[in-house]
């Protein structure tokens, strides 16, 4: 049995938590003067000063969350994750869809109007554009007939794409950095990242035009009108050492901890390579546009790209990186929030660090300006933790949240620690549940 907690948050000029149960459907009301309000401060991202200063602090993030096998943990991308077919929207209306104004074709259902997501399936209304096992297809919607193929030629899979006029978006999963907690040393420099392939549409034959090639996995992308914001998580490029022989844990976090000690701050910072034809260009963020939160583990950073699809090629995306384990994504027309927590801590490898795992989540809110790269806005804290982005709802300019507590579920080795104090739960009130 979970306890599971519904809880409604402001990440704006002011963060709230207000009472919600989760057995009433109609909408929230306002926050009441009993809401507390916290300074938004509380929790807010602040760029690193220098190279010196984001090596110093993430060495010693990575030194407190590295076990005996490196800062490995089980990962499965929402984009990787993605079941063939359209996705349901949670929570929505089917009266109130059915009465909008809309196209004469049906697209792919999504989370929120306005911020559409990947699917394996697109279509205009004129064609059907599909990609499945490294090949994208376009089919005539009229005439109901493949007219043009294409083989990407990509390293890993590609889990879903987007469209906008003659091109089209799309993403391939190589699985990314991260081990799945695997019984054997990490060398995450020998994997290759996530692919983003721009594919021009309006000859007789699609062909690509650029591809950008990133580090980490692929954690989510939206699009709203032509803009796409794709979502990379990328580790520290690090290579432990080998101990075939050693058997003790705690020797074998203190050598990755001497492992880390040696790290320079280009083992953090998510790099890129851009191919368009024969030109092939590369980059690496800089240490000065690395945000950080007041905690943070150094075991990824996060990073939005911002890629026009009406552009002739791939350009860097005008990155924008938090370091953070963010996992969930959600967006609507004019934000976009990436959720954060540290479920990957759990204690099940001694000689780690021994705080308690806290079960909260960490909520970042981007403002998403027509054509231009994310700009930070707000940041919250919430206790326990997500299930997926359908947990997440903006309403009425408040974000709505549903988060679960597991500490019942003692069987999986859980610690739960008090909440932070980011965002108060005076007002949050547990609902029992048997989900």
């Amino acid at each position: 049995m979970s306890r599971r907690l519904v809880l409604c948050a402001t990440l704006a000029a002011t963060v709230v938590v207000a009472g919600c149960t989760a057995d009433t459907p109609a909408p929230p009301p306002s926050p009441s003067p009993s809401s507390r309000t916290v300074d938004p401060g509380a929790l807010r991202l602040v760029a690193f000063d220098s190279c010196e200063r984001l090596t110093e602090e993430l060495r010693a993030a990575a030194k407190e969350a590295v076990g005996p096998w490196g800062l490995g943990m089980p990962v499965v991308p929402a984009a990787a994750a993605m079941e063939g077919g359209a996705r349901n929207a949670a929570g929505m209306d089917t009266a109130e869809a059915l009465k909008a104004v809309g196209p004469a074709y049906s697209g792919t259902n999504v989370h929120e109007q306005g911020a559409d997501e990947p699917d394996i399936v697109k279509t205009d209304g004129r064609r059907i554009v599909t990609v499945e096992q490294g090949v994208l297809r376009v089919v005539d919607a009229a005439a109901r007939k493949q007219v043009g193929k294409l083989a990407l030629d990509a390293e890993g899979a590609a889990t879903g794409l987007l469209l906008a006029g003659d091109h089209a978006l799309v993403l391939v999963e190589t699985g990314g950095m991260y081990p799945a907690m695997i019984a054997k040393p990490v060398r995450p420099v020998d994997v290759r990242g996530p692919e983003v392939i721009l594919v021009d549409l309006s000859g007789d034959q699609p062909r690509v035009l650029s591809r950008f090639e990133g580090e980490g996995d692929l954690v989510d992308a939206r699009l709203t009108g032509t803009t796409a914001r794709v979502v990379l998580r990328t580790p520290p490029r690090i290579s432990f050492p080998e101990l075939p022989y050693q058997r003790d844990d705690q020797d074998r976090v203190k050598a990755n901890r001497k492992a880390i000690d040696k790290a320079p701050a280009d083992a953090w910072l998510p790099g890129w390579k851009i191919t368009t034809g024969t030109r092939t260009e590369t980059g690496r963020v800089g240490c000065g546009q690395v945000q950080r939160p007041p905690v943070f583990s150094g075991a990824s950073v996060v990073t939005v790209h911002t890629f026009d699809l009406a552009a002739a090629e791939l350009g860097a995306g005008d990155p924008v990186s938090v370091v953070a384990d963010g996992d969930t994504v959600y967006g609507t027309a004019t934000s976009l929030y990436i959720a954060s927590d540290q479920r990957w801590r759990l204690d099940f490898w001694p000689g780690r660090d021994n705080r308690r795992v806290r079960q909260e989540t960490q909520i970042y809110r981007f403002d998403t300006p027509a054509g231009a790269k994310p700009v930070y806005a707000a940041a919250g804290t919430v206790p326990g933790w997500l299930i997926n982005q359908y947990a997440l709802s903006e309403w009425d300019g408040h974000l709505r949240v549903a988060t679960t507590d597991e500490s019942a579920n003692s069987s999986a080795g859980l610690r739960p620690a008090p909440a932070s104090a980011s965002i108060p739960q005076a007002s949050a009130r547990p609902e029992s549940s048997s989900a």
